[in-house]
């Protein structure tokens, strides 16, 4: 059954709901949904199940959820890549669980944070449609941070850097034990990859300088390699 998230001001949006232009078009011209077809609907903490009718949604039943977070909540800072990775590393990121994703500039990104920005309403939609594909009650965060000196990281926290160089610390092995941090931080370079200056300073902080085994990974498959083992983890 098809699911979609819905930012709707009515009064009383459990009976019924008027699509937006937008979600109209997404229902009859992309999807193809059939008059009196039934589909879900996420609004706030509501899950709402009703038949699609002359551009309306009737609702015919309405669920409260509550939406646990188990621990740890999964943060991935990614340095921003080259433009055309971004929207394929939020999709992905959002379909394998994240909770939040920074995008941050370092010292080898080819763009910087403004340009990013610019796009911000196109990135969220990328993250709502892959929330929906994947059956999500809820949506990862997106945020936007200008520099690692703004991270407050607690002592609970895991934060673990993906650096090429280094050979002794394995990623799956900084995994054990997972549950019991509050919060774990994936740290993924640009093309490129971080510079020495920058792992000295994760250093500093006592960041964890991790690698992801021989093979040196493209900054969109060590996200995506790093987020399926800790996803594979915390779902044993």
């Amino acid at each position: 059954m098809h699911r979609f998230f819905i930012f709707n001001h009515q009064e009383n949006p459990t009976k019924i709901i008027i699509p937006d232009k937008d979600l109209n078009h997404q229902l009859k011209r992309v999807l193809r949904i059939g008059n009196n077809e039934k589909i879900i609907c996420i609004y706030k903490n509501y899950e709402l199940s009703g038949n699609y009718i002359n551009d309306q949604i009737k609702i015919i039943n309405v669920e409260k959820f509550t939406i646990i977070k188990t621990k740890p909540i999964v943060n991935l800072i990614q340095a921003i890549p080259h433009p055309r990775k971004i929207p394929l590393i939020l999709q992905k990121s959002t379909e394998l669980n994240v909770d939040c994703i920074f995008l941050i500039p370092t010292k080898r990104s080819l763009i910087n944070l403004d340009k990013v920005i610019l796009k911000d309403e196109r990135y969220k939609r990328i993250i709502i449609e892959a929330s929906e594909q994947t059956g999500r009650n809820d949506l990862p965060k997106l945020k936007y941070i200008h520099s690692f000196a703004d991270f407050s990281i607690n002592n609970n926290d895991l934060v673990l850097v993906l650096f090429e160089n280094e050979r002794k610390t394995k990623l799956i092995n900084s995994l054990i034990d997972l549950d019991r941090y509050e919060n774990i931080y994936l740290i993924i370079g640009p093309e490129g990859g971080f510079t020495l200056d920058e792992i000295k300073y994760f250093t500093k902080r006592k960041w964890i300088i991790v690698t992801t085994g021989k093979n040196i990974l493209r900054t969109e498959t060590a996200t995506y390699y790093a987020l399926s083992l800790v996803q594979a983890i915390k779902n044993k």
